[in-house]
């Protein structure tokens, strides 16, 4: 008898962290992501030793779920080295994987840049930008049912 309600209530809390964890993707999308928006040739503090104190982040798109932070490098033929922090709009660039991580990207006319692409608050600060937290969370959930149900 006491093992059928201690069934019951795990059943419970899982089903109420799946509730928040579904209202926490819900609010993840629906409101807008903030990132850092700057070139290293108007201000060197933008560069490889990004000084994020000197910027203030920048709301994209207005609520829409169709922007990410992007983190975007080019080498120059003279050896300089351009990086620019954006809000950027999905489908912008063709042919371009637009999924969170860093890719090359060459255009028709031989433009190459690293993309580097992330979903989260401020996530574009660094060189590498780190990877959303939808997948944490997805990850913990994951753990949390596998200890109640094994």
């Amino acid at each position: 008898m006491c093992r059928s309600g201690h069934d019951d209530m795990v059943r419970i809390h899982v089903h109420t962290l799946w509730k928040l964890f579904i209202l926490l993707v819900t609010v993840t999308v629906v409101s807008s992501i903030r990132c850092y928006e700057c070139e290293n040739g108007v201000n060197p503090a933008c560069g490889k030793y990004f000084k994020a104190y000197q910027f203030k982040a920048q709301k994209c798109g207005d609520g829409s779920p169709y922007y990410k932070c992007a983190l975007q490098r080019q080498t120059e033929a003279d050896g300089y080295v351009g990086i620019a922090r954006v809000c950027y709009e999905m489908g912008t660039l063709y042919g371009l994987n637009e999924t969170d991580g860093c890719r090359e990207w060459t255009n028709e006319i031989g433009f190459t840049a690293l993309y580097c692409f992330c979903s989260t608050n401020l996530c574009n600060k660094g060189s590498n930008p780190s990877p959303s937290v939808v997948l944490t969370l997805t990850g913990v959930m994951s753990l949390t049912i596998s200890f109640f149900y094994p």
